[in-house]
């Protein structure tokens, strides 16, 4: 979506700021993956995370698109589609801990079964 061009629907962006916006975010997504998620999971519990994380796939899934509506308006990437950018990489960076919870509940469940 973000290297097709604006009247098919897409972003038309070059691939190296394409390959900025996800470098950028597995930067982030790394460090937050090291340094937060176990605070936070002492302190919500999978459940909760896992809840955000679905709530942030949505936000993520619908900022294509808006901006898609943005940048054929526009003519061009600019402002607002850079919002709905920093949006949606934000809401991938909530996403990150799903794969986490979803490993933790693969093995509380395996250990129910074997009980």
């Amino acid at each position: 979506m973000y290297s097709t061009s604006i009247p098919n629907g897409g972003l038309g962006l070059k691939p190296h700021h394409i390959g900025l916006v996800l470098a950028s975010y597995g930067l982030f997504a790394a460090t937050l993956q090291a340094l937060i998620f176990q605070p936070l999971l002492n302190k919500f519990g999978p459940r909760k995370i896992c809840m955000a994380v679905m709530v942030s796939l949505m936000i993520s899934t619908l900022m294509y698109p808006a901006m898609s509506a943005f940048a054929k308006r526009a003519g061009r990437v600019d402002g607002r589609v850079l919002g709905c950018m920093v949006v949606q990489v934000a809401s991938l960076l909530i996403m990150f801990p799903g794969y986490s919870t979803s490993s933790i509940f693969s093995t509380l469940e395996c250990q129910i079964v074997d009980l």
